[in-house]
C-alpha cells in the first residue's frame, strides 16, 4: 500500500521546527565561545610563560627570549620573582615607541621607591637574575632596538671562573649611523655584578653605546681583573645623552669611562 504523503504545510512547519531549534542552540553557544576567548586572563604559551593582557608572565623555567619576542610596545615582562634565567638574551628591535618594561613579579612595595637606590643584600631575594653560563653578554640590544626598561633585575654570570668581556652590551663598534643606534634603554633600581667570587675575567658592567641611555638607582659592582682595568660602564662609540643617576659603581680600574678606544668613522 503506498505510503501517504504528509501535506506541504506540515513539511513548512517541521522545518521551522529545526530552524529554531538549530537557533537557539547556537544562541546558547555563543555565550560559551564568547567566555572563553576573552573571559580567560591567562592564554599558556608554553610552560612557563602566559600573557594577560598586555603583561607577558615569565615563571621560573620560561622561555624569557620568546617573551621578549612576543612583546609588543607598550608591553610589560614580569619575570617571577627570586628566579634565574639562564641564556645570551637579545632585545630585538620593535614598532612603537613606548617602553617595554621588564621587571620583577614582585609588587612596588617589594623593592625600593622610585628614586631610591637598589640594595642588594637587603632586596636580592625578590630580584629576577638573568645570567649568561658563555662567553657572550647576557643582555644584547643592537641594529637600533629601543624603548625597553628594566626595574628591579639582576644581572651577573653562572660561575665564578667564567670569562666575559662585557655583561651586558648596548651599541657595538660597527654603527655608523643613528638608525643603526639603540636608543631609549633604561636600568632602574636594578643589580649589575660579576660573580662575587670571581676567578674568570669578567671587564665590565655595561657597554653603553647608544643614545638616551639612562643608568638609575642601581648597584654595579664586582668588576675587576689582575692584569687589567675593569670597568663598571664604559662608552667609545656613541652620541648619548647619558643619565648615570644615585648609582653604587664598583670598578678595579675605571667606574665610568667615555671614550679609550676609537669610534667608527
Amino acid at each position: 500500500m503506498k505510503k501517504l504523503e504528509k501535506p506541504n504545510w506540515q513539511k513548512k512547519r517541521k522545518q521551522k521546527k529545526k530552524f529554531w531549534l538549530a537557533l537557539i542552540g547556537v544562541s546558547l553557544l555563543i555565550p560559551v565561545i564568547v567566555g572563553l576567548v576573552f573571559g580567560l586572563k591567562n592564554y599558556a604559551f608554553g610552560e612557563g610563560f602566559s600573557v594577560e593582557g598586555a603583561t607577558i608572565v615569565v615563571k621560573a623555567g620560561g622561555d624569557f627570549q620568546a617573551a621578549l619576542n612576543r612583546a609588543k610596545s607598550g608591553d610589560t615582562i614580569l619575570l617571577q620573582a627570586g628566579a634565574t634565567f639562564t641564556g645570551n638574551f637579545n632585545l630585538p628591535k620593535k614598532a612603537g615607541n613606548e617602553f617595554i618594561t621588564i621587571r620583577t613579579s614582585a609588587g612596588d612595595s617589594q623593592i625600593p621607591p622610585a628614586d631610591t637606590r637598589l640594595e642588594p643584600k637587603r632586596y636580592a631575594a625578590v630580584l629576577p637574575k638573568l645570567v649568561s653560563a658563555t662567553g657572550e653578554a647576557v643582555i644584547t640590544a643592537t641594529g637600533g632596538a629601543h624603548h625597553y626598561r628594566f626595574v628591579g633585575v639582576e644581572f651577573s654570570v653562572s660561575r665564578p671562573e667564567q670569562n666575559v668581556w662585557k655583561l651586558i652590551v648596548i651599541g657595538d663598534d660597527e654603527q655608523n649611523s643613528l638608525e643603526r643606534v639603540p636608543h631609549d634603554i633604561t636600568f632602574d633600581r636594578c643589580y649589575v655584578h660579576a660573580h662575587p667570587q670571581q676567578t674568570g675575567r669578567v671587564r665590565s658592567g655595561l657597554s653603553i653605546n647608544g643614545r638616551n641611555i639612562e643608568i638609575l638607582n642601581s648597584h654595579v659592582s664586582d668588576f675587576r681583573l689582575p692584569d687589567d682595568e675593569g670597568h663598571a660602564i664604559v662608552a667609545w662609540n656613541a652620541p648619548g645623552p647619558f643619565k648615570i643617576i644615585n648609582n653604587y659603581i664598583e670598578a678595579s680600574g675605571i667606574g665610568v669611562l667615555f671614550g679609550g678606544a676609537t669610534a667608527h668613522k
